[in-house]
């Protein structure tokens, strides 16, 4: 049916505008310029434009695709996103600047949401198409009604009123812009255009973006996995082939942190870039401790942040992080959730699922595998869209279960069963992540996909010993055994492969991952880390920032198993044990040289004494804070989804 607008509404002065519907057979609607003689001469003329629609793809040809042309037909000035491409395709010669296409952007946005707001069917239906660049015919997900009318109503506003805006509405509208530009611009490139030309202020990033599609990210996380358990560096062949080729494309850190001892505050770390007492989470057990197991409400995840901006966003595997109402992943950022909450009954070849919101019990697959060929489904679905995939192993994790054949293999190498078990679920993700980066691959999402690969915290003692680069303490503890991690950042053709000295730590990623990715973050929550994107351009560049870590089983007890981490030194409240209800230690803190002495061999307070009592009163003054804040009165969340 015809569009019903007035040709002398003020936001379509001077244009006529071509709607063709795509079914079984093309129809062609449009307004009567008064350049034309009679309907007829019209509809030829929409047609010379509309024909090229049919050797697009079929998402886009699938509704309905409205054209704004400027008057006379030739001077291409002001079009809708599917409108761009069929003026290209009929027309190589025109140039069409991302300052109209924003504009235009913002004009369709207005108009569709008036009709959302007016609760007009097909006016809905028309807003989830121009808001389907990104959020509809790729995504397969529908934007909710009043989240479509309040971005397209701040970008009215924000054109003409601009004082009215507040700073953080003004940002995220910014970053669904340019996610919607960067789309137009990646759907031209097949027909040749790349020379678009860009007038639109885009968020500032330390580093310089070469490709127009905002990056898709994959976050792989292991689980109890020991920096010495990647390489063969125990003179052993590697067990890591797959792991090993991802370093050698990576900026790899020497130098990376967990955000704590122990799984579940390290991922709430990484999820936050905020200390893990901060958001909540302290402890283990999520059955015994509900409320020390979960991230607050008042808390802003980067699946929040990424979801705001336009991302689809899944979690396959282990979250940790919250169980109930509110505390889900899906309440927490994420679209997508095909995984377990990381206190269940979990085994690797039996074990309880969830998809979405609905449980499952598996006994026909191997944990490791199933989540490897999730996450490859999830690309997949999404290869078309801006993704964050959070893929968090469990291996090598306890149950201590990996298939008997690659076990055996590792026997006949001389180690014990333990040990043996470790290493062949290890070699099982490891295969899985090889299988992933060629699904990237095969995709042509390689180059535009950032992969992050790291472990939650140190190797289990309670496994048995294993090798670990002669590292002092294992998980439980923050002595460099249980905090150490391996970190592999790769972007390929915009980060030079590399090693990289640098300390950075998991609450240091959120900050990072958001920079890389120009999106800002939207929250009232002061984050403890800070983007360490220079570094990864620049061995040179520098970034030396203090860090803390603490950790006991159940409510925190400060006076035990506590660090900070400044420059070369790292001052130590000693682990006495992993028990509950620790009494306060009286053993004294030590004081460790990690540039002179990286596997924490030797007290050196009597050599450096001012550095030790300076450290001392930071840690203390660290953990006072920490502690307020943790037992802060809890307010609602601020991200908007």
């Amino acid at each position: 049916m015809p569009d019903k607008r007035s040709k002398d509404a003020p936001l379509f002065q001077r244009a006529f505008i071509f709607e063709a519907a795509f079914t079984d057979e093309t129809k062609v609607s449009l307004y009567i310029d008064d350049r034309f003689k009679n309907e007829e001469a019209a509809e030829a003329e929409a047609r010379r434009y509309v024909g090229p629609l049919g050797k697009l793809p079929a998402s886009l040809r699938q509704g309905v695709a409205r054209l704004v042309v400027h008057e006379g037909g030739k001077d291409t000035t002001a079009f809708s996103d599917a409108g761009l491409i069929v003026v290209y395709s009929a027309n190589a010669t025109q140039r069409i600047s991302k300052h109209d296409l924003e504009e235009t952007i913002f004009l369709e946005a207005v108009h569709a949401a008036w009709d959302a707001k007016h609760a007009r069917s097909e006016g809905w239906q028309r807003a989830q198409l121009i808001d389907g660049d990104f959020a509809v015919l790729h995504a397969k997900r529908r934007p909710p009604r009043e989240d479509l009318a309040e971005s397209a109503l701040f970008a009215y506003t924000i054109q003409r009123h601009p004082e009215r805006i507040p700073d953080a509405d003004r940002t995220k509208l910014g970053n669904i812009i340019q996610h919607r530009i960067a789309y137009v611009s990646e759907l031209l490139e097949p027909i040749g255009h790349d020379d678009v030309e860009s007038t639109v202020q885009k968020p500032q990033s330390s580093a310089k973006s070469t490709v127009a599609k905002p990056p898709n990210v994959i976050l792989i996380l292991a689980d109890d996995l020991a920096t010495g358990d990647l390489g063969g560096g125990d003179s052993h062949p590697t067990r890591t082939p797959n792991l090993d080729r991802l370093a050698n494309e990576s900026v790899r850190f020497s130098q990376a942190y967990s955000g704590s001892c122990v799984c579940a505050p390290a991922r709430a770390a990484l999820l936050t870039g905020r200390y893990p007492h901060r958001t909540g989470v302290v402890t283990l057990n999520m059955n015994k401790y509900p409320k020390l197991t979960r991230i607050r409400r008042d808390e802003t995840t980067i699946a929040d942040v990424l979801k705001d901006a336009g991302y689809a966003t899944g979690l396959i595997g282990k979250w940790h992080t919250g169980r109930g109402d509110g505390f889900h992943p899906m309440d927490r950022g994420f679209d997508e959730f095909q995984g377990f909450d990381g206190s269940d009954d979990v085994g690797y070849f039996q074990y309880s699922f969830s998809e979405q919101r609905e449980v499952s019990r598996v006994k026909d697959k191997y944990l490791t595998d199933d989540l490897t060929h999730r996450a490859i489904g999830f690309v997949r679905s999404h290869q078309d869209h801006p993704f964050f995939l959070h893929l968090a192993h469990y291996a090598p994790h306890r149950p201590l279960e990996a298939p008997a054949e690659i076990i055996s293999s590792y026997r006949n190498q001389g180690f014990g069963e333990s040990v043996a078990t470790i290493y062949a679920m290890i070699e099982v993700m490891d295969r899985g992540i090889g299988e992933l980066l060629s699904e990237l691959e095969k995709l042509q999402l390689a180059d535009n996909t950032i992969v992050i690969f790291a472990s939650d915290n140190g190797p289990d003692p309670v496994t048995g010993e294993r090798f670990n680069n002669e590292l002092r303490g294992t998980k439980y503890q923050v002595n460099e055994g249980g905090i150490r991690v391996p970190l592999f950042v790769r972007w390929p053709h915009r980060f030079t492969p590399g090693q990289r000295d640098h300390v950075v730590s998991f609450v240091d990623l959120l900050p990072t991952i958001l920079d890389l990715c120009n999106v800002k973050l939207p929250t009232n929550n002061r984050l403890d880390g800070q983007s360490f994107t220079p570094v990864l351009s620049d061995s040179s560049a520098r970034f030396s920032l203090t860090r803390f870590w603490q950790w006991n089983r159940a409510w925190p007890n400060y006076t035990h198993n506590a660090a900070i981490r400044k420059g070369q030194f790292k001052l130590v409240r000693p682990y006495v044990t992993r028990s509950t209800k620790p009494k306060d230690s009286t053993r004294p803190t030590i004081l460790y040289d990690l540039k002179n002495d990286p596997t924490e061999s030797h007290d050196v307070t009597d050599k450096h004494p001012s550095v030790a009592r300076q450290m001392s009163r930071e840690l203390e003054q660290w953990c006072e804070s920490i502690e307020q804040d943790r037992i802060r009165p809890e307010t609602m969340p601020t991200h908007t989804h």
